[in-house]
């Protein structure tokens, strides 16, 4: 079975992007589905879908959820366990008294 892993607030798509070429080159992109979402129109480096982080849990139903630079004074992760495909979220970025998240 696939494992289905999206990068929510992706920017250009570079932390997917990478991602794909290390799966790649350990031979395991096969047994994953990296996608890439953001609800900005960056130039981007790799392909990222334009969708808001909630419409994108609803449509791909992730197994893995990748949040880089959560946006300050937001949280998302109320929505990251509510969705019940999801069984592990990553958060990258300062936590409390930082510049992201909540």
């Amino acid at each position: 079975e696939v494992v289905r892993v999206l990068e929510v607030g992706a920017g250009d798509g570079r932390l997917s992007h990478y991602l794909r070429l290390a799966l790649r080159e350990r031979h395991h992109l096969d047994q994953f589905e990296v996608i890439a979402t953001d609800v900005s129109g960056l130039l981007c480096l790799a392909q990222v879908e334009i969708a808001d982080f909630r419409d994108a849990l609803n449509k791909y139903k992730p197994a893995v959820v990748l949040c880089s630079w959560m946006p300050l004074g937001e949280d998302w992760t109320a929505s990251f366990r509510a969705c019940q495909s999801v069984m592990s979220y990553l958060l990258i970025g300062e936590t409390d008294d930082g510049c992201c998240g909540h």
